[in-house]
């Protein structure tokens, strides 16, 4: 996670995923001031193969906690592939439980590609509030193609207007 060095923020110290032998996970909660507005931001590494279902129960907990007007965004290494939602319940339940809380997938294409298969397991996720969307700001998303990895990073960029 990059976060440009004029851009405050602090560590949410009481907002955590647990990790347990069959949900592994790391991540870190900031609150950021973004044009006087505290925007969420969750960076989520989910260890792949394990349990989904526990991973959407513990990250609903936590989005229940924010307040439903608020900015908050998700980003990382989930390694659940939205391409198979419809092929899986635990990622078609994922994904719902997203859309449910108010948030957005704004990487839509695939992550990860190999000669044989293409997955979308990194993830970026927004629940804009009303503020940030009245006051001009641009967000862009997407991928960083390269030939250096078979997967490719993901990038946000929330740009403030100048104030007068």
């Amino acid at each position: 996670m990059f976060i440009h060095k004029d851009i405050k923020y602090t560590v949410i110290r009481d907002v955590n995923l647990v990790s347990t032998p069959d949900c592994k996970v790391e991540n870190l909660w900031l609150k950021i001031e973004l044009d006087k507005e505290d925007v969420i931001l969750g960076g989520i590494y989910r260890h792949p193969n394990k349990n989904i279902r526990n991973f959407t129960n513990q990250l609903e907990n936590i989005l229940s906690g924010f307040r439903s007007n608020q900015t908050v965004i998700i980003t990382g290494d989930i390694n659940i592939d939205f391409l198979k939602f419809a092929k899986n319940n635990d990622i078609k339940r994922h994904l719902d439980m997203l859309i449910s809380n108010g948030f957005s997938p704004v990487i839509l294409s695939p992550t990860r590609i190999s000669e044989q298969t293409q997955t979308l397991i990194d993830h970026v996720y927004i629940r804009y509030s009303h503020s940030l969307l009245q006051n001009s700001h641009q967000i862009e998303a997407g991928n960083i193609l390269t030939t250096i990895s078979d997967r490719f990073s993901n990038v946000l960029l929330i740009t403030v207007p100048k104030t007068q």
